[in-house]
């Protein structure tokens, strides 16, 4: 009788995955970044923004809160992250 436990032998039959360009998160805001977005692609314009600072003032990032209609409210952070050479909010 074989082993129920035993590891199942895998056939690689799906194409392998392609590898994600490296995101490092870029804080305290630079000087010359990108402006942040003024709306999100799926919820349209926030109704509030918070700014994030550290200690020294310096800009971390941003909480945005959307007012979702029938859904209530959602709130989503808004960071600075380096991804293959250039600056993205996200």
């Amino acid at each position: 009788m074989s082993d129920p436990f035993a590891p199942i032998k895998s056939i690689q039959t799906s194409k392998p995955k392609r590898e994600q360009p490296q995101k490092v998160i870029v804080m305290p805001v630079p000087d010359g970044a990108p402006e942040p977005p003024s709306f999100h692609g799926k919820l349209g314009v926030p109704s509030q923004c918070w700014t994030y600072r550290d200690a020294a003032g310096e800009v971390l990032g941003y909480v945005y809160r959307f007012d979702e209609a029938g859904a209530g409210k959602s709130y989503r952070p808004l960071c600075l992250f380096q991804v293959a050479g250039q600056m993205k909010w996200r």
